[in-house]
């Protein structure tokens, strides 16, 4: 009979129940007598605690109330109603600590969200720290590339300056040359040509100086050339100079 008792109190058992009512249990399992008046104090109070749980149990267990003492009854039932007690601790704990954590999830998120607002904040008005030094950090990398391309335009203006300061004073040098052979090749033509004209001036002085004393050539202008005409011999020209000289 006891042994009965004790396997329908074990499948009875809630599983939600706390580590107490488990060691209890344990303790049920280890001393069976003990056990058994559980059962028959679980079965006389099934209608205040229980209505559904110890059901089975009231046919067995009052065949061995009658067998029991009053005080090993008083006892189980005030563990029973402890352990109703604890269970009910248990559940309204079990219900409390969703609210508990629902309600830390909420202050949580509640809490980002300020932080994600304080940070949208700064970044408008400019003043986060991070934000800040990208910023100066931009600013110096833009100072430095513009002072490499004015470093960069400077060189280059300075080397097509020289090379077009180079361009110009070869083409000057290349002009100052040119002028001084068109003027070299016209001093030589001019040269010769002073030189050709005294060659023909001193052989026609000679020519005078050979022919009669009688005659006498007009006065001799400096820079004047006399050159005999064309188709003439020395005598035909003597006599023409002969009676221009009688005319007179």
């Amino acid at each position: 009979m006891s042994q009965r008792s004790t396997i329908h109190t074990r499948s009875s058992y809630d599983p939600r129940q706390s580590l107490s009512e488990t060691n209890h249990s344990n303790q049920r399992a280890r001393r069976p007598a003990r056990a058994a008046a559980a059962a028959a104090a679980a079965a006389a109070n099934t209608t205040t605690h229980r209505p559904n749980l110890h059901s089975s149990e009231d046919d067995e267990s009052s065949l061995s109330s009658s067998s029991l003492s009053e005080p090993a009854v008083r006892r189980t039932t005030t563990k029973r109603a402890r352990k109703t007690k604890t269970s009910n601790n248990v559940k309204k704990d079990g219900k409390r600590k969703p609210q508990a954590q629902t309600a830390t999830t909420s202050a949580m998120l509640q809490e980002k969200l300020n932080e994600l607002n304080a940070l949208e904040k700064s970044v408008r008005d400019g003043t986060h720290s991070e934000l800040m030094k990208y910023w100066q950090e931009i600013e110096e990398k833009r100072t430095q590339r513009v002072a490499l391309a004015e470093a960069q335009c400077r060189s280059t203006q300075h080397i097509a300056q020289t090379e077009f300061d180079a361009r110009v004073k070869a083409a000057q040098d290349q002009f100052m040359k040119r002028r001084a052979e068109v003027r070299r090749s016209m001093m030589n033509d001019i040269q010769d040509k002073i030189k050709r004209l005294q060659e023909e001036r001193q052989l026609y002085s000679h020519r005078s100086q050979q022919g009669p004393g009688q005659l006498s050539y007009p006065k001799e202008v400096r820079g004047s050339i006399h050159i005999s005409p064309p188709g003439l011999s020395d005598t035909q020209i003597m006599d023409d100079l002969l009676v221009a000289r009688n005319v007179r």
